[in-house]
């Protein structure tokens, strides 16, 4: 065999030589030039006779000279009906395209490989069968003299049968693929919309699309802000206008099963149905409506399995609706269902957060006047020396620093009141003012170190006029709003979170006290100037 004939042989196209088949040719070839070995001549004749291959050799007239048993039963022709005649004696139906691949090698002297044939032979008459041909020069021992053509035949009906099933269900599968897909998109797509207008008519178009219907519509109930209940509904396919002078679909025989989630109903011409044409008052579509034979309903349910709505399709022709339809319908249904049921929690919810944004912000003014009412209580009770502040912007400015912040804590207390003498004598305080102002400041410290959960400080600051300023912060619990009137007026009142008796303390021996408390903590700034300031009744004037 020629090198060009083996290189063609290595290419491999959809339904390549068998591996067998190649093997009969390798070693059959050189047994076909003329050698007059007897060896060689046992040796083709069992080859012949015993591969399963199919294998011929035609004359330089392209007559069958040898035809193994294999071919012969392939063709339904026994053996010696083929010796002698040509092929379109022997097998009419295969005559022109077999001769003219005999013809090409034995003029070209040139192999032909894995040539597909498709016919039908006597073996199995009306039967459309497969193969795979490949044609080869026989020549001398001198390899110039064309003495015919060889061939190999081996079937590929099965085969080829079973490729083009495979390749049928691959194109399903894919098919069905590409349908899941859509139907995973499109739940992704109605699972991330809360708004159940826009999710149902999403839902209608979608299964709509995939069913093939010219109409769809999704019916759905809805309960309103009062409690009342009602049905809405979407169309694909239609306008409004459409069904607009229709009433909404009721109980019947036919659309009663949905709405009461018994199942889906699918049929190929609704009008031969049993239950079609039962009620009152139409007695099947009312005038007007569009025409409809396929019918299908698949009912829309919740996680819990309530009904929550159906989704109808339908066609004027009669059985459009697959089963692949429904089940692609089904499987949309429940997307929908789940994601009416986010929507409706969504919205039960959006409710709930405006209702408790309502009551906190009626609570917030509530609690705004009561504080507001009390501060003014407050203020006035202590002759303006107590005020009770919202903000930090409520706190008097600091005036200028009189050395670093003191940490507070139990050992630090006599170095912050050491330093508030020391601060008061240099701005010239008399002494029964700037021993009052250490009292305050020792009754404020202690309480903010009992009661404000360690990590504050105490800062002093002092005026030109004389005026000095403590401020005294931690970071406690503060002191609950309800509590402030006691706390801070009540003599002898304590409590954890509070600031105890010591504001009676400090009202008693300081000009001015500020408080700004809260969960994040107190701050309490208190102020003593050189001379006692007028009273408040008597500013007022």
């Amino acid at each position: 065999m020629s090198e060009r004939a083996v290189t063609v042989m290595r290419e491999v196209p959809p339904f390549a030589m068998s591996d067998r088949a190649f093997t009969v040719m390798r070693y059959v070839t050189p047994l076909f030039t003329v050698s007059g070995s007897r060896i060689d001549a046992a040796l083709l004749s069992t080859l012949l006779t015993n591969t399963p291959v199919g294998f011929a050799f035609f004359d330089a007239d392209l007559r069958y000279q040898r035809v193994n048993v294999a071919l012969a039963e392939i063709n339904g022709v026994p053996v010696e009906e083929h010796l002698g005649r040509t092929v379109p004696e022997v097998l009419p139906h295969q005559s022109s395209e077999v001769m003219a691949s005999l013809r090409r090698v034995l003029e070209t002297q040139e192999p032909l490989v894995n040539i597909e044939v498709s016919g039908e032979t006597p073996a199995l008459p009306g039967t459309r069968r497969h193969w795979l041909v490949s044609y080869y020069p026989v020549c001398d021992q001198d390899g110039a003299t064309a003495l015919g053509v060889g061939a190999v035949v081996t079937e590929i009906t099965e085969r080829k049968r079973a490729a083009e099933e495979t390749q049928r269900l691959l194109m399903e599968l894919r098919e069905e693929t590409r349908t899941i897909e859509t139907v995973n998109r499109i739940g992704q797509m109605l699972s991330a919309q809360l708004d159940v207008q826009k999710l149902v008519q999403a839902a209608t178009d979608a299964a709509t699309a995939l069913t093939g219907a010219q109409f769809g519509a999704f019916f759905y109930n809805v309960t309103g802000e009062t409690g009342e209940a009602y049905t809405l509904y979407s169309l694909s396919g239609v306008s409004q206008d459409a069904f607009a002078q229709f009433p909404m679909p009721r109980n019947t025989d036919v659309f009663g099963p949905t709405f009461r989630g018994e199942g889906v109903i699918r049929l190929d011409d609704v009008t031969q149905d049993a239950r079609y044409g039962l009620n009152l008052p139409y007695q099947g579509m009312p005038d007007g409506h569009l025409p409809v034979r396929s019918y299908l309903a698949v009912p829309v349910n919740s996680r819990s399995g309530e009904v929550l709505g159906g989704l109808f399709f339908g066609h004027e022709k009669a059985g459009v609706f697959t089963e692949r339809a429904e089940r692609n319908v089904r499987a949309l249904a429940a997307q929908a269902g789940i994601a009416l049921d986010n929507a409706r929690l969504f919205g039960q919810a959006q409710r709930e957060i405006e209702e408790r944004r309502r009551a906190e912000e009626a609570l917030r003014e509530s609690q705004r006047q009561t504080r507001t009412f009390l501060r003014d209580i407050l203020y006035s009770v202590s002759e303006a020396r107590l005020r009770l502040c919202d903000t930090p912007a409520d706190l008097p400015r600091p005036l200028t620093p009189q050395g670093e912040p003191i940490p507070l804590s139990a050992k630090n207390l006599r170095d912050l009141r050491q330093r508030t003498v020391d601060v008061a004598i240099a701005n010239d305080l008399p002494a029964d003012r700037w021993q009052d102002l250490v009292t305050a400041v020792g009754e404020a410290s202690m309480n903010a170190v009992v009661h404000g959960g360690g990590g504050g400080e105490g800062r002093i600051y002092a005026g030109e006029s004389g005026t000095v300023q403590v401020f005294i912060q931690d970071q406690g619990k503060g002191i609950a709003m309800d509590r402030l009137h006691r706390a801070t007026l009540e003599r002898g009142y304590t409590t954890a979170g509070t600031m105890g008796h010591g504001f009676w303390m400090m009202l008693k021996t300081c000009d001015r006290i500020y408080l700004l408390t809260g969960a994040h903590g107190t701050t309490i700034v208190l102020e003593q100037d050189r001379t006692p300031p007028e009273p408040a009744w008597l500013q007022a004037r």
